[in-house]
């Protein structure tokens, strides 16, 4: 008899625990999904924001939970975390390939260019004959451009040396689409 007593004692205070999670083991598992998103912050910042920025709001709804008292809620907000963050890890490695393998093409065409305009500017620098069919002023304006083009690519590569990726390839992108147009408009070949 006194088998089955504790043996039913067992079995209620089972039931009664399987559904409560205490403040101790919340916050447990909401320092070890912190720990684990911040892991992965810094590559995830640069690369791909939007996907952090579930994993934050994830974490921002369970510390909701655990402000609450609603411990349960809490955990299972930030079940699998480690998880979610490891993928978001390899989304993250991946675009920076992306990226990288995007301004490797950058840098092979925008100095290429930007070296064709230079020769022409020096070339009308040293004769004062403009280009056939262009006045003072679109001259004036080529230069403002390539001066512009120049300093962009010199931040496009300064934003990609420092690890902001995402900056460096839409900078380099505005640079190469100014030194295409002036190209063009020089009638030059890079």
């Amino acid at each position: 008899m006194r088998h089955v007593l504790s043996w039913g004692l067992w079995v209620l205070v089972s039931v009664f625990f399987s559904g409560c999670v205490s403040q101790g083991a919340a916050e447990t598992a909401l320092n070890a999904a912190q720990n684990a998103v911040d892991g992965i912050r810094s590559a995830a910042k640069v690369s791909v924001p939007e996907q952090l920025a579930s994993l934050d709001s994830a974490i921002a709804a369970a510390k909701q939970k655990l402000a609450t008292s609603d411990y349960s809620a809490a955990v299972s907000a930030v079940k699998g975390m480690s998880d979610k963050a490891a993928e978001v890890a390899s989304s993250a490695a991946t675009k920076a390939k992306e990226l990288t393998a995007v301004f490797a093409h950058l840098s092979e065409s925008v100095p290429k260019m930007l070296d064709a305009i230079k020769s022409k500017v020096d070339e009308v620098g040293k004769t004062k004959n403009l280009p056939t069919g262009m006045d003072r002023a679109k001259w004036t304006e080529i230069q403002n451009g390539y001066s512009e083009a120049m300093k962009w690519w010199a931040d496009a590569g300064d934003a990609f040396r420092t690890g902001d990726l995402v900056r460096g390839v839409s900078i380099g992108t505005a640079a190469r689409n100014q030194v295409t147009g002036l190209v063009l408009s020089l009638e030059i070949k890079p």
